[in-house]
């Protein structure tokens, strides 16, 4: 029972988010195809496209790996697993970083249309690398089940020390 208990809860604030952040995504393309210009909602598409396609090279599955081999505590340290990963992608999250931002004018012609401004080529390449590092450390959270604990902890109920 209490597995169950715990999978519901899971399920409820991690699938709970996922469902959010697509409804978002749904009323944003939906206002998106009414105000933008066939040009720009076009330019639009085409970030999004790289930007799904950038983000599994960049996290490269180890979210799942890292829950993977996470959980085999006979064999490995749930620290030194999560300090691996950590490590495996935040290198190559700064490599990305400074090829991309270094030689942008030169990859630019290969990768981009020159009608995408230059200013939303870096942002969303910031980003990504941004979501990308966040992505080990937030599942190290799910691990631990300390996201849960801070989002079901009542701090009203909490019992205090007098001072």
């Amino acid at each position: 029972m209490a597995g169950t208990k715990s999978l519901a809860k899971d399920s409820v604030v991690y699938g709970g988010s996922t469902i959010l952040v697509k409804m978002i995504s749904w009323l944003l393309t939906t206002l998106f195809t009414y105000t933008l210009v066939q040009s720009d909602f076009g330019m639009m598409t085409n970030l999004y496209a790289y930007v799904a396609l950038i983000i599994v090279i960049l996290t490269f599955g180890m979210e799942t790996g890292f829950f993977r081999f996470v959980n085999q505590t006979e064999k490995y340290q749930p620290t030194t697993v999560y300090s691996t990963i950590l490590i495996a992608v935040g290198s190559m999250v700064l490599l990305f970083l400074f090829v991309f931002l270094t030689f942008l004018p030169f990859l630019r012609p290969y990768l981009w249309q020159e009608e995408i401004p230059d200013l939303y080529i870096r942002l969303v390449i910031i980003i990504l690398s941004l979501d990308a590092f966040s992505a080990i450390p937030f599942a190290y959270l799910r691990y631990k089940k300390i996201l849960i604990a801070m989002i079901t902890t009542n701090p009203t109920t909490e019992k205090r020390v007098p001072q």
